[in-house]
């Protein structure tokens, strides 16, 4: 009966709209929740109360879950720029780690050629060292020959002087030495008081 009668007000709205004279007045339906109403030929949509609360509902429910979604969505695009942002650093970060990878393994080929090269230095030190050593060996055999070339080199005579005392039966004599010396060949004379004598030797080097 509630539904009829909102179904006759939605009748006389549509016929005090058109403000004419309703000659035929035809209803169909409810078919899909809504009511067809002929006048005078022309088709009009109505629906009941209840459906048109429920619809309007509805339509409250689905916009709210529009904002809802619209909320959800916004709050994802935050997210999708966090994670861009996020992404970014880890980009930048990854890129720090391959420069630093890069320079280490360069300072790393550079450390091991320097190694080689102080290696390779020692070795040549230590050549030279033993170089150095037997220069030094045969400087000092060179120095000893030169000296005893520079002793040859020297004049050949020689003349050895000397003096000193005898003891002959409690009586001290002095007495005296005279040499000459040609080479290693020495010839002395000995020179005292009633006594006198003649040596001869040989001078040798060791």
């Amino acid at each position: 009966m509630k539904r009829l009668f909102v179904f006759l007000l939605l009748v006389a709205s549509v016929v005090t709209a058109n403000a004419q004279e309703v000659t035929t007045c035809k209803v169909t339906g409810p078919k899909d929740g809504y009511f067809w109403v002929e006048i005078d030929g022309k088709k009009y949509p109505a629906m009941s109360l209840h459906n048109f609360n429920a619809l309007k509902a509805r339509s409250e429910q689905d916009a709210d879950t529009i904002d809802k979604l619209k909320a959800l969505l916004e709050k994802y695009r935050r997210k999708a720029g966090d994670y861009q942002e996020l992404s970014d650093k880890y980009e930048k970060l990854r890129q720090d780690h391959v420069a630093l990878t890069e320079n280490y393994s360069h300072s790393l080929s550079d450390a091991v050629a320097l190694n080689e090269k102080y290696k390779e230095s020692s070795e040549k030190l230590l050549e030279l060292t033993g170089g150095y050593e037997k220069l030094a060996e045969d400087f000092d055999k060179l120095a000893g020959k030169y000296r005893d070339v520079a002793v040859d080199k020297t004049s050949f005579i020689t003349i050895d002087l000397g003096a000193g005392v005898t003891d002959k039966s409690g009586k001290a004599e002095g007495a005296a030495l005279l040499g000459v010396g040609i080479s290693k060949l020495k010839v002395w004379g000995f020179f005292q008081d009633n006594n006198s004598g003649i040596l001869a030797g040989a001078s040798f080097r060791f």
